[in-house]
């Protein structure tokens, strides 16, 4: 049945649907070590910070890769969004936990936690993508993974095809603090989302957070996928 099965439907990579082998997960070797790698290190210089001063508090920021469309990362991202990859959402996950780790940054990390999808869109794809990365990065970095640390009270429309402004109107106040967890014992958090464009989304989900934990007593770090350039 397994063989049938594979043959009816085979175990294609995403981007150039060449058949994959036992070990690799929705992306071949070949596409994967050709995906555009950002140069930049977890540090408050990353790009993802830059674009986020004067907005929110973020202590440090990274990206795995460069985003630009028709890219190999927009094949990807795509994939994981839209075609139920979430093994791949969490291989990935995993590599970024392991550039996580040879960064200074990640030692300080007391937890990592994901942007929130409203239920009923989750209910709709059945996974929330951000929800699977962070998993990824939290099994590789060792560090506890809260994936209801933030819910989002207000379902507001996709926001792939809203120009800049408009995203971040639809952002505003939709994240919200879960009550029913402790703040004790937490100074650093890193916060996961897989792709950051205007960066209102990750902006909202801190605004979230800093309703609960004053920049002072907690910092908040940023982990992306991609970071569209």
């Amino acid at each position: 049945m397994e063989g049938l099965t594979e043959l009816l439907f085979p175990n294609t990579c995403v981007i150039c649907e060449d058949l994959l082998i036992q070990h690799e997960k929705g992306i071949c070797s070949i596409c994967r070590f050709n995906l555009p790698y950002s140069s930049w290190n977890f540090t408050d210089e990353n790009p993802v910070v830059k674009a986020l001063w004067g907005r929110c508090a973020i202590t440090a920021g990274f990206h795995l890769l460069s985003y630009r469309k028709g890219s190999f990362a927009s094949s990807l991202v795509h994939a994981i969004k839209y075609q139920n990859q979430q093994q791949l959402a969490i291989a990935m996950g995993e590599q970024m936990g392991e550039k996580l780790m040879r960064t200074e940054t990640y030692k300080t990390l007391d937890c990592v936690v994901s942007v929130p999808m409203h239920p009923k869109k989750k209910k709709t794809r059945g996974y929330n993508q951000a929800e699977l990365i962070a998993s990824g990065i939290s099994r590789v970095i060792d560090k506890p993974f809260y994936a209801d640390f933030l819910l989002q009270t207000r379902n507001t429309q996709t926001q792939t095809l809203r120009d800049r402004l408009a995203r971040q109107e639809n952002a505003g106040d939709k994240y919200q603090w879960n009550v029913n967890f402790s703040s004790e014992s937490i100074n650093h958090i890193l916060l996961v989302d897989d792709v950051m464009t205007t960066g209102s989304t990750l902006e909202a989900a801190e605004f979230a957070i800093r309703k609960q934990f004053k920049p002072e007593k907690v910092c908040v770090s940023i982990a992306t996928l991609a970071y569209v350039f």
